[in-house]
C-alpha cells in the first residue's frame, strides 16, 4: 500500500525524549491495568493488582526504552528520518509489542506473577499476545494515522504559505565574486569555491559535497571533512541556512518548498535535489524567509 511510503518523523532520537516516552508508557500502562482490570486481570495475577499493575508497566517502558535505543545504534540508516515511512513506524511499534509479550510472558513466569495453570507453552504464549495486542495495537494504530494527518494537513498549509514568501522575497545580499577556501582533513584536497556558485552543501559520512553551479553547470566537489568544521566557514554568510545537520542551502537558489508529515522540503534551482528542514529549524527557516 502506497501509504504505507509516506514520510513519518523519527520521534524516538534523542535521551530525554526516549525517556519520556518510556516513562508516559510506564504510567499509561500501570494506570490501565490497575484501573480498568481487563481481560479479568485481578483473577488471573497471583500478587496483588497494583503491584502487578506497576510490574507490567515497568516492563513496557523498559522494553520500549531497549528496542528505541538498539534499533538506532545497531540500524542507524533504518530509523534515519530520510528513510522513515509510515510503514516503518507500524513496524517498530509492532516489534516493540512482540518484544513486551515476550518480556512479560519470561517474567511471569520467573516470578510466579500469572497464573498459567492449564495451559500449555502455546496457549500461555497465545495468551499474552491477545493480551498485549488488545491493550497496545488499537492505540499504537490510531495515534500513528492521526499524528500523520495532522502533521501533514499543517505542514502543507505552512509550505504553501512560504511559497508565497519566497516568491516575494528579495535576493540576500552576495558580494560579487566571493572567494572561500575549505579545509580538507586531507590537506591537498582544499576546496576554493566562489559563494555566488554554491547551491547547498551536503555530509556524507566522513566527506561533505559541495553541489556548485557555474557556467550553464552544476558540478559537485567533495573534501574529507566534517560538516561541524565546513558549518564554521560558512557561518558568517547570512544567506547561507543550515536546514538540516546534514545540510547547508543557499537561500538564493529556493526554487520553492513542499511539505508532508516530516517538515519542508526544499526545491533547488539547478539540481534535482530536493533538501529537507529539520523539525528543529522550521521556526528559525521561517524567520530567515521572513526577514
Amino acid at each position: 500500500m502506497k501509504w504505507l511510503k509516506q514520510p513519518y518523523p523519527f520521534i524516538f532520537e534523542g535521551n530525554n525524549i526516549q525517556l519520556k516516552l518510556s516513562l508516559m508508557i510506564f504510567v499509561f500502562v500501570s494506570l490501565f491495568l490497575y484501573i480498568f482490570k481487563p481481560f479479568n486481570f485481578e483473577t488471573v495475577i497471583l500478587i496483588e493488582d497494583w503491584k502487578a499493575a506497576l510490574i507490567y508497566g515497568a516492563i513496557a517502558g523498559s522494553v520500549c526504552l531497549i528496542v528505541t535505543k538498539s534499533f538506532i545504534a545497531f540500524a542507524p540508516n533504518y530509523t534515519a528520518e530520510k528513510n522513515w515511512t509510515i510503514g516503518r513506524q507500524l513496524f517498530f511499534l509492532n516489534f516493540t509489542l512482540l518484544s513486551c509479550t515476550i518480556m512479560n510472558f519470561v517474567i511471569s513466569h520467573l516470578f510466579k506473577i500469572h497464573d498459567f495453570s492449564g495451559n500449555t507453552l502455546f496457549e500461555s504464549v497465545k495468551q499474552d499476545l491477545i493480551y498485549t495486542y488488545s491493550i497496545g495495537f488499537f492505540p499504537v494504530l490510531i495515534v500513528t494515522l492521526i499524528g500523520f494527518y495532522v502533521r501533514l494537513k499543517k505542514n502543507l498549509a505552512a509550505s504553501e504559505e512560504l511559497n508565497k514568501r519566497i516568491e516575494s522575497a528579495p535576493p540576500k545580499k552576495v558580494e560579487q565574486d566571493v572567494r572561500l577556501r575549505i579545509p580538507s582533513n586531507a590537506k591537498s584536497e582544499d576546496l576554493e569555491i566562489n559563494l555566488q556558485d554554491l547551491i547547498f552543501v551536503m555530509a556524507d559520512g566522513n566527506y561533505v559535497e559541495f553541489h556548485l553551479h557555474s557556467d550553464g553547470k552544476t558540478n559537485r566537489k567533495i573534501i574529507r571533512n566534517t560538516m561541524r568544521n565546513v558549518a564554521d566557514h560558512l557561518d558568517d554568510f547570512e544567506f547561507l541556512f543550515r536546514s538540516h545537520r546534514a545540510y547547508i542551502v543557499n537561500l538564493n537558489y529556493i526554487q520553492e518548498s513542499s511539505g508532508n508529515a516530516q517538515g519542508y522540503q526544499l526545491k533547488m534551482r539547478n539540481t534535482d535535489a530536493v533538501l529537507p528542514v529539520s523539525r528543529a529549524k522550521l521556526a528559525d527557516f521561517k524567520d530567515v524567509i521572513e526577514s
